[in-house]
């Protein structure tokens, strides 16, 4: 049976600064400034133009706040010109430096996932939104909700933890976002009702890289997006849904469960289920056999 201490939370895909100290594996001590690839409750994807091997004992600060604590290298996953990104997890399971409260609960039957703040005392939360809330967010830009740490009900906005966080004061609805519900389907025609909005969607797949557009629906445990790239049936792939290129996304997993060519748009249609994240994250996906670019 799966505890609290072996499941895994959601990764939030954002560069913040940090700073590394430890030894490498020539034995050569170092205290590095650096940025993070992605961040969970248990540890995060750092940058390192070092070599590190795996179990190698090192100190993680988030210079936002200064926090610190211990961690242990788990393997790399990969460079770019700036150097090696290296999984590392926290000494410490009940131990977290982010101020991010992570929830456990699985997710693959949300419409979308949001990093909210409190905009009352800033505590920042991983929330999963249902269609319902969906709608609110966008027509709003947040959602009134009671914070479990300062206990006082706010309105909470999206954040971003690159930057510090700075009270936020209620806004009045737009008048001119624009979101149209579906006529909800029996039973037996759909399972979750589908819903248009006007939401940023990011999809990340280690072979055609990251791909930008509004999906044209969305319901709870998946989506529908057209696109002029090939994916098979079954193909692997991660969703942020909302995305902001400024802001902290949440990519979850998910697997294309529909696939429907769409002669007017030169595209595909595709269906997204999300699924269970249920096991430790792979940090690179892989990659099936999918045909390229129309």
């Amino acid at each position: 049976m799966e505890t609290e201490t072996t499941r895994r939370s959601e990764r939030i895909y954002v560069e913040i600064p940090v700073r590394v100290s430890g030894a490498d594996t020539w034995g050569v001590t170092f205290v590095d400034e650096t940025k993070t690839k992605s961040i969970n409750r248990h540890g995060a994807k750092v940058i390192l133009n070092r070599a590190l091997g795996p179990q190698q004992e090192v100190k993680i600060c988030y210079l936002a706040t200064g926090a610190e604590t211990g961690a242990r290298v788990v393997g790399r996953f990969g460079e770019d010109e700036r150097g090696f990104y290296y999984g590392v997890e926290f000494l410490d399971a009940k131990s977290s430096i982010w101020g991010v409260d992570f929830p456990l609960a699985e997710s693959e039957n949300a419409a979308a996932r949001v990093l909210l703040a409190c905009g009352h005392c800033q505590f920042r939360e991983i929330v999963y939104l249902s269609e319902m809330e969906v709608q609110v967010f966008e027509a709003n830009h947040g959602l009134t909700r009671t914070c479990k740490s300062c206990k006082t009900p706010s309105v909470w906005k999206e954040s971003n933890l690159a930057e510090p966080s700075e009270p936020v004061q209620p806004e009045a609805p737009s008048t001119e976002s624009e979101v149209v519900v579906e006529r909800p389907r029996t039973l037996n025609e759909r399972k979750h009702a589908r819903v248009k909005v006007k939401m940023t969607l990011c999809i990340r797949h280690p072979q055609f890289g990251e791909e930008i557009l509004v999906p044209e629906n969305i319901s709870r445990g998946g989506l529908c997006f057209i696109s002029r790239k090939l994916y098979g049936m079954g193909t692997n792939i991660e969703a942020a849904l909302p995305y902001s290129r400024d802001g902290s996304s949440i990519f979850s997993q998910a697997r294309i469960v529909q696939v429907k060519e769409v002669p007017s748009s030169g595209g595909y249609r595709y269906g997204v289920q999300y699924i269970a994240n249920r096991q430790h994250p792979q940090e690179d996906l892989t990659i099936p056999i999918i045909s390229p670019d129309r």
